[in-house]
């Protein structure tokens, strides 16, 4: 009889984590019976047809109150708690082998509440089986437990169209939500002082600065709001650019990069282990005029261009292949069923 895996993510909306469960933890189905607990309706429609259970729950009381109803209904191995804030109660559940699934990092959290954080998920480390982060940079944050990294992996994808014509407007595209750690501002800021036949940027994405950007869009971009289907806009693109603060591993880059897009990025935590600058994109500081320079050197120079398109796709074929990475996310539950992770620094 397979195991009995229970994914579990409370996010109201569907950002990196969630397209994680579509595009990469729906890859253990060969081994394992996947059952889901979640929050955001879109991937509810995602996973159509399997186990699941959708919370409405919006405090994280009744969250973990509906959490522990479907755990004795399915009566899982393994809890695989996939971020959101419905990990504060992975220590609760003492009698089940757990694996937490660390996306994001101890910078999400504000300044002043940074130092309580870090004991929170010291709490969780030390009470799960075993952490997997998706960079080592966020590895280097864990204190205690057992943790490894694996990193996020993609499908490379081809059929790029793309304007490598030199009297063609660099295209760009940021595809992300619409946060101000995204950099979004002082992206649209730059590309208002971008004429349209030097470069154009569309915006793929929603958030809590949506309203801002359709306020200060000037000719040289484009907003198409949240997008069901981004292939085609990757496909269309010469660039991906994304400024953030603080970042993880995020799937929009490493999305991009398998289309064959450069990157134009700060560089910020995880980043730094995919985008190299002058190999396969530019990073550069999160300011008007970085950004502009940026924009007017890919613009000017064609063939860099191409070779660091090229090399944005060979990355991914040869350290990010998803396969992979769905085969050493199921080597590590293994090592969990098996209790190999049960030793605590």
């Amino acid at each position: 009889m397979r195991k009995k895996i229970l994914i579990i993510s409370s996010t109201p909306f569907f950002g990196g984590a969630e397209q994680f469960i579509i595009s990469t933890l729906t890859k253990l189905d060969p081994y394992y019976e996947l059952y889901y607990f979640i929050k955001d309706a879109k991937v509810e429609e995602q996973l159509t047809g399997r186990h699941l259970f959708k919370t409405e729950k919006t405090s994280l009381l009744g969250q973990y109150k509906d959490l522990k109803l479907y755990i004795a209904k399915c009566n899982p191995d393994i809890l695989l708690f996939n971020g959101s804030n419905i990990a504060y109660t992975l220590p609760l559940f003492r009698s089940y082998k757990k694996i937490y699934y660390r996306h994001t990092t101890n910078l999400y959290a504000p300044k002043q509440r940074r130092w309580m954080f870090r004991l929170i998920m010291d709490k969780i480390y030390r009470s799960a089986d075993l952490s997997i982060h998706v960079s080592e940079y966020s590895l280097t944050e864990q204190k205690a437990g057992k943790g490894i990294c694996i990193h996020n992996g993609i499908v490379s994808q081809h059929g790029r169209i793309g304007s490598n014509r030199p009297s063609e407007p660099l295209k760009v595209l940021f595809c992300s939500r619409l946060e101000k750690a995204k950099g979004i501002h002082e992206i649209i800021t730059a590309f208002n002082h971008i004429t349209p036949d030097t470069a154009q940027l569309t915006i793929i994405g929603t958030g809590s600065e949506c309203d801002w950007v359709k306020e200060n869009i000037g000719n040289s971009i484009k907003y198409l709001g949240f997008q069901t289907d981004v292939a085609k806009f990757y496909r269309d693109a010469d660039v991906m650019i994304l400024m953030s603060e603080f970042e993880n591993f995020p799937i929009s880059i490493i999305e991009a990069m398998s289309y064959g897009l450069p990157i134009i990025t700060t560089g910020a935590g995880g980043i730094s282990e995919m985008v190299k600058d002058g190999f396969n994109g530019l990073v550069i500081k999160s300011a008007q005029s970085e950004i502009i320079n940026a924009v007017n050197t890919l613009n000017s120079n064609r063939e860099i261009l191409k070779e660091m398109s090229n090399n944005s796709q060979k990355f991914c074929m040869e350290h990010l292949n998803l396969n992979d990475k769905a085969e050493e996310i199921h080597q590590a539950i293994e090592s969990v069923l098996n209790n190999e992770n049960r030793d605590r620094l």
